[in-house]
């Protein structure tokens, strides 16, 4: 295992090292255990901001951002987030006539974060506004609605299409026999949503009222939702339906190796009705240590929204 801190290799190696990898919602975690009765670690003066890497086999953190450190019993436990400081500072803005791209590319300037748009949400809005909302959470937000998400990983903000990055081909094909144990698999239902019906009188007195089903047994929301067209009804209902719907049917199972990442597709051929077929990893759990990865998946949603 190669470690980095504030750039630096050390030789150092933890006696436990923790990544847990999300493919959006959530920055990246890192927890790291060292034998520290040498004051090897606590002789670096770290303080929160400074950074760490960790590589080993497939894996590869990218440059993390030290959240805290304990010290205690001869040991040091560090713990470290994807995101600078910097990403958690909240702000106010309003921004008229403009895209989503253009507020993403003028948010990001303030993290010090790179963004790389694997898919662009060429979206107008007559108005949008950030109010006392750390830029992440932001634009997180705004994505969810239009059916996009946010990866932050390597220093850099991936944009991408949600339901495109789910209709791509999966990866490799895995039965029950390719997990340390037997993979468990569940049904939420608590949360589902059936349709969204949106009734908004814009400033100008217009009425913009839509309903858009999902297809599935939930609730009913009935909102009034700021919006400038039926077009955005539409897309934000949408989005509001993926984001409650897309964890209906979960699959969980612990690999030995570090081969996988979020995002990446794997059909799994023998899963109870629901579940078989193609599962898109959400979170992976990494124990680099102990050369495991804990997958979370979940099925594609079907339907058109």
């Amino acid at each position: 295992m190669t470690v980095y801190i504030n750039d630096s290799l050390i030789t150092e190696q933890p006696d436990t090292c923790k990544y847990t990898a999300y493919l959006e919602g959530q920055c990246d975690a890192l927890e790291m255990v060292f034998d520290d009765s040498e004051k090897a670690i606590s002789s670096l003066g770290l303080v929160k901001g400074d950074t760490v890497q960790v590589i080993e086999g497939n894996i590869d953190t990218g440059e993390m951002y030290i959240s805290g450190i304990d010290y205690t019993s001869g040991q040091a436990a560090i713990r470290a987030l994807s995101l600078p400081l910097s990403a958690f500072v909240t702000d106010n803005k309003l921004w008229e006539n403009v895209s989503l791209t253009a507020v993403i590319k003028d948010v990001m300037k303030k993290t010090g974060l790179k963004v790389e748009f694997i898919d662009k949400p060429n979206f107008n809005y007559k108005a949008l506004a950030q109010v006392e909302e750390c830029p992440i959470k932001f634009i997180a937000d705004k994505l969810m609605l239009e059916g996009f998400g946010i990866r932050v990983n390597h220093g850099t903000a991936y944009i991408f299409d949600e339901k495109k990055l789910e209709t791509g081909q999966y990866d490799v094909q895995m039965t029950a026999e390719d997990f340390e144990s037997a993979p468990e698999y569940s049904t939420k239902d608590a949360k589902l949503i059936a349709q969204v019906e949106n009734t908004y009188i814009t400033p100008e007195g217009k009425q913009i009222s839509t309903t858009q089903k999902s297809g599935i047994q939930g609730k009913i929301l009935r909102l009034s939702m700021a919006v400038d067209t039926v077009g955005a009804s539409i897309r934000f209902s949408n989005g509001m339906m993926r984001a409650a719907n897309k964890y209906e049917y979960l699959a969980k199972g612990t690999v030995q190796n570090l081969d996988h990442a979020p995002g990446d597709i794997i059909y799994i051929s023998d899963a109870p009705k629901g579940h078989t077929g193609e599962n898109i990893i959400y979170t992976i759990k990494n124990d680099i240590v102990g050369n495991t990865q804990t997958l979370l998946m979940r099925r594609p949603i079907e339907g058109d929204y």
